[in-house]
């Protein structure tokens, strides 16, 4: 008999190594497919049932969703005169709304009286020719859409409109008719 001793092959450090993350990553694995933090303290509460209203967006002029303006009669009109019309906006939905006029629709003309002519929009309660501010340019290209007015839910505002026949108008347009629309947008204010 022989007294010698086998020495068992050392194990790599390496494989140890390789034990070890396998065995974090199965724990780890563990958790997370389990969905919770294992965490003592937690809590549970019911939600009942909700129900969403969408607003509502609506614009009238003088009490209508659609206004002929009396009284802008052109016809007795001199050089540098105007016709104006007191308006009263009124935001009858429910959202606060951001109102413009966004454009004007030449219906007709004759002697190409529409080249001559001004239109001023003025947010007042008092309404006569050549108030100050407000927004002016001329009727066949009026917007006042870069200066909205914002209207909350409910809430009214006096404009005054004003036509002036312009100054420089030719002896041709003498006589001459315009019939137009005014185009008044309104669109939502976003809450932030």
């Amino acid at each position: 008999m022989s007294n010698k001793i086998a020495a068992l092959p050392a194990r790599p450090v390496r494989k140890i190594g390789t034990a070890i993350g396998i065995f974090v990553a199965a724990i780890l694995l563990a958790v997370l497919a389990s969905g919770t933090t294992y965490s003592l303290w937690n809590g549970r509460v019911l939600v009942n049932a909700a129900t969403v209203t969408s607003g509502s967006t609506s614009v009238t002029i003088n009490g209508a969703a659609s206004y002929s303006i009396p009284g802008l009669d052109l016809t007795k009109l001199s050089p540098g005169q105007s016709v104006v019309a007191p308006l009263t906006i009124a935001n009858t939905g429910t959202t606060p709304l951001s109102a413009s006029i966004a454009s004007i629709s030449l219906l007709s003309q004759t002697k190409s009286l529409a080249s001559y002519l001004t239109v001023r929009l003025t947010a007042s309660t008092s309404c006569s020719a050549g108030l100050l501010g407000g927004i002016s340019g001329p009727l066949t290209t009026f917007t006042s859409s870069s200066s909205p007015f914002v209207l909350v839910s409910g809430a009214t505002l006096a404009v005054c409109l004003e036509i002036q026949l312009n100054g420089d108008v030719v002896a041709g347009a003498q006589g001459g008719t315009a019939s137009f629309t005014l185009n008044l947008a309104a669109v939502q204010v976003r809450k932030p």
